[in-house]
């Protein structure tokens, strides 16, 4: 999605009397041009199963080679973070999540696919279900305004993290990944939804917030995959 649909979006809602009905008509047909393609073609049920098969054709290539399991992880920002969520959850055979359920796209079929992630203001989701279903350390950054995640359901999402950390500490150590690590949620106050964009980076705040929720994702993997030092662990769990 080019730069440019978003600065359309910002000037089809601005209410200034020099941007005139023709302008804002302009924007809307210029969104309207990439967004209706996207909307289509990268819908849950269309790009479910091939985010799902990727994913698994990376592991089964590192397996074939006989280098041992290979550890994989990934990023999901907005639209991105709703997908990334779902290779999180464990088995779900062909994404059965239950009949009138939203999410029954299919896709994710066997083993989890994920052994770590970070996503930041991820859109779509259901909440909290798909909270509860994540079964892998995730390292998760909110914008306080955010349309896609209402204040009690970030503190909810933050409450079942929690959560499953305690109970994954207590009931199996280090056996388990989420033991070891754990979960983390970071609220990022004064910004909205779209601040780990690229196209936010024009805005100071969201741009000084973005940069900090790049580094918690760059040290939230290196201590998963075992190269953060021993203060940086410290600074992470607190």
């Amino acid at each position: 999605m080019p730069e440019t649909v978003q600065d359309s979006f910002k000037t089809f809602k601005r209410t200034s009397l020099f941007t005139s009905p023709l302008v804002k008509l302009a924007h809307l047909l210029h969104i309207l041009r990439y967004m209706l393609p996207f909307a289509y073609h990268c819908r849950p049920a269309a790009a479910s199963p091939r985010i799902a098969t990727f994913l698994t054709a990376i592991k089964q290539a590192e397996a074939r080679k006989g280098t041992g399991k290979l550890p994989l992880a990934a990023v999901g920002v907005a639209w991105g973070g709703y997908f990334v969520v779902r290779a999180c959850a464990g088995a779900e055979p062909n994404g059965e999540v239950g009949k009138g359920e939203k999410g029954n796209e299919g896709g994710w079929e066997g083993e989890k696919v994920l052994d770590a992630a970070f996503v930041a203001h991820p859109s779509n989701l259901t909440y909290p279900r798909d909270v509860k279903r994540i079964a892998v350390p995730v390292s998760w950054a909110a914008a306080e305004t955010d349309r896609h995640m209402s204040p009690s359901q970030a503190e909810t999402t933050k409450k079942i993290l929690a959560g499953k950390t305690a109970r994954a500490k207590d009931e199996d150590g280090n056996a388990s990944a989420v033991g070891r690590f754990g979960h983390e949620f970071a609220m990022y106050e004064g910004v909205r939804y779209g601040f780990a964009q690229g196209g936010m980076r024009k805005k100071v705040r969201e741009a000084e917030a973005g940069e900090r929720a790049e580094e918690q994702a760059v040290q939230w993997f290196r201590r998963c995959f075992g190269t953060a030092s021993e203060g940086e662990e410290e600074s992470l769990a607190s």
